[in-house]
């Protein structure tokens, strides 16, 4: 019975060092959250389910009808928006997932740790689209810009623009 106390002990002990140092790491001068941290040590990849949270459509800019629409995940927090699709092996084609800011500014974005490679569109606060960075490389710490203050972005399958001729102008809807 006192070894069993003993190694409960242990594990608990263990569980909260890691937590408390996890929790406070840093990379890059930036904080992770204790998952990211394990993830990065690691060096491990999860192929999360995508989890479709509502719909997006796309609209044309001249004609207002519709040009196409995506099932999205919705990245509304910190956590949220600090992960995206990192770690992920796949993404349907038609769902993408839509980064919410609370307020309209210049946005970086970077393809660490992400698998796919991507299109990101980003969305001013009238919902009009006014960069679109296609094709971005898997696994690049390159900063990806927005040039234009910018409420939202969506991540989506590289080539998706060109497929359904989404441009900057056009806007949408969710």
């Amino acid at each position: 019975m006192n070894s069993n106390k003993k190694l409960f002990s242990f594990l608990v002990i263990f569980f909260f060092t890691f937590i408390s140092s996890a929790a406070t790491a840093q990379v890059d001068n930036r904080k992770m959250l204790p998952m990211n941290v394990f993830l990065k040590s690691e060096n491990l990849s999860i192929d999360a389910k995508f989890i479709r949270s509502g719909i997006l459509t796309f609209y044309n800019k001249s004609t207002k009808k519709i040009i196409t629409q995506i099932d999205i995940e919705i990245a509304d927090n910190p956590a949220k928006r600090e992960t995206g699709l990192m770690y992920r092996r796949s993404l349907p084609e038609k769902a993408g997932v839509l980064f919410i800011y609370s307020r309209r500014r210049p946005l970086y974005f970077w393809m660490n740790n992400t698998y796919i490679p991507l299109d990101i569109i980003f969305v001013d606060d009238d919902m009009k689209i006014v960069t679109i960075s296609k094709n971005n490389k898997p696994l690049s710490e390159d900063s990806i810009p927005s040039y234009r203050y910018s409420m939202y972005a969506i991540e989506v399958n590289a080539g998706f623009c060109d497929r359904y001729g989404i441009q900057i102008g056009d806007y949408i809807k969710f």
